[in-house]
């Protein structure tokens, strides 16, 4: 066994703690740095390992920090490329329901902020008819069995009418094609509330990615909109007692 080439460590030294990321599994873990010693030890060669270290590297070794060999792990990344590229079993769909963002933070990649968020473009429901129209006719033609419709933007939760009508229409459509859809979000989370989970999760909603860049000071220091200093707190507020709906919860913080 040795340990994943794509494992990514993060030291909490106030806590104690390590933050432990696979970026091929997208596994994550909070461990003590006995843990991590335990990975050099395995990297290093060691041989000898007592029966809770055997119980710890096979408890790694479920969520991918652990593998076989290297060899197999790049045959395995080979194997995912391969797969999501050529393969129709799955039919994956991106749809920015608008270019604009409530937030328009200085750091964000996307670029444009200012006054063109104000005025950038939103996806119209007659557009939303003809992305419909082609997603269906690709169903027709690739006959997958499973579907997935990825919200994105600019901020996906500022036009929720195109949201609304893509999520329904395309469940309707999967389903008188015997498939299986999913619905994901990825969003800053500042509009996220109960009655968009409760719209979209009889559609097949599956997960909503909350992505922040830094931490509950960084936005309100580099965002020209105040609302995005409460965003943290309040996304916390609101998925904290809602872990028992079954929709997965991931935060994501590129600091």
């Amino acid at each position: 066994m040795q340990p994943s080439m794509f494992n990514v460590r993060v030291p909490l030294p106030e806590r104690n703690e390590v933050f432990l990321m696979n970026t091929f599994s997208d596994a994550q873990l909070l461990v003590t740095p006995d843990v991590v010693e335990l990975l050099d030890r395995l990297e290093r060669g060691a041989a000898s390992m007592d029966d809770a270290e055997r119980g710890t590297l096979e408890e790694l070794a479920s969520h991918g920090f652990v593998v076989a060999t290297r060899d197999q792990e790049r045959r395995d990344l080979e194997t995912f490329f391969s797969d999501l590229r050529e393969s129709t079993d799955q039919v994956r769909l991106t749809v920015l329901t608008t270019l604009q963002c409530n937030f328009a933070c200085d750091y964000c990649i996307q670029g444009d902020h200012g006054d063109y968020n104000k005025h950038a473009a939103k996806m119209s429901l007659e557009t939303a008819a003809r992305v419909a129209d082609w997603t269906e006719s690709r169903l027709d033609a690739l006959a997958p069995s499973s579907f997935v419709l990825t919200l994105f933007g600019g901020e996906p939760l500022l036009n929720l009418p195109v949201a609304y009508y893509l999520a329904e229409r395309l469940w309707t459509a999967c389903q008188a094609r015997g498939m299986s859809m999913l619905v994901n979000v990825i969003t800053n989370g500042l509009l996220l509330t109960e009655e968009v989970v409760d719209r979209l999760k009889p559609y097949g909603l599956n997960g909503i990615k909350i992505t922040l860049d830094g931490d509950r000071d960084t936005p309100s220091a580099e965002t020209s909109t105040p609302t995005a200093s409460t965003a943290i707190p309040r996304c916390w507020t609101f998925w904290q007692p809602r872990t028992s709906r079954r929709i997965s919860r991931r935060w994501r913080s590129s600091r």
